[in-house]
């Protein structure tokens, strides 16, 4: 069969079995002038509701919650998993705790403790600015894992407090974010997608390379935790 013959083929038919598509047939082939205009009007309401129902597939209602702290307590929690790993491979291999704590990807990056830190100050000012709730101030004074994991169980459980009414409809929140040299300023959808995930996702990320960079045994599944 050419290509030609492919295309036709597979163009709609209507009742004579020629394609709808001119110049093979444009519907009128074989009807009275009643039974055209009743045709094309059954074919353009045919149309329509098409149109509509992809128009409802295409169109997605995003929950501020759902997009929000879910995701957020289940990366905090596997950052968690993934210091407890570092702690047995560290008592395995006999190597003081300090040195993956303080270890960096590269002399100028933040070490494991901070980039920790950083995950979990993305966390809780999200939750709590989205809600229009004061911002939890922490010391970043962690200095041991046990301190770390301590502060990741206070993030996860500040999480969980929060319930769907306290975030949905925050789409539009104005959010400022007061910065060394300026101030950042979002609608509450932009700054949680454009700014907070990937924040949290970049933070954490680093923290896995560097304890896999130092030898600890974890892989993707440990990164991405159970997956449902």
């Amino acid at each position: 069969m050419t290509k030609e013959k492919e295309v036709v083929n597979s163009m709609p038919t209507c009742g004579c079995g020629k394609s709808l598509h001119k110049p093979y047939c444009d519907g009128s082939h074989g009807r009275s002038e009643e039974q055209y205009a009743e045709w094309k009007r059954q074919t353009e309401l045919e149309n329509k509701n098409a149109d509509s129902t992809n128009s409802r597939r295409n169109t997605m209602t995003i929950s501020m919650y759902q997009a929000s702290i879910p995701p957020m307590i289940k990366t905090l929690s596997n950052l968690r998993n993934l210091l407890e790993k570092a702690v047995a491979h560290a008592e395995a291999k006999k190597i003081d705790p300090s040195v993956l704590i303080n270890a960096r990807l590269y002399p100028d990056m933040f070490p494991l403790s901070r980039q920790v830190q950083i995950a979990t100050d993305m966390a809780k000012g999200a939750a709590s600015r989205l809600a229009g709730q004061e911002v939890p101030k922490y010391e970043d004074n962690e200095a041991t894992f046990p301190e770390l994991v301590a502060r990741l169980d206070k993030t996860i459980a500040l999480l969980e407090n929060f319930k769907p009414e306290d975030i949905d409809g925050s789409e539009d929140r104005t959010i400022t974010l007061p910065m060394r040299d300026s101030t950042l300023t979002f609608k509450g959808l932009p700054y949680l997608i454009d700014y907070v995930l990937p924040n949290v996702y970049f933070h954490t990320t680093t923290a896995f390379a560097i304890l896999r960079h130092n030898g600890v045994e974890i892989g993707k599944k440990d990164f991405l935790g159970k997956v449902d």
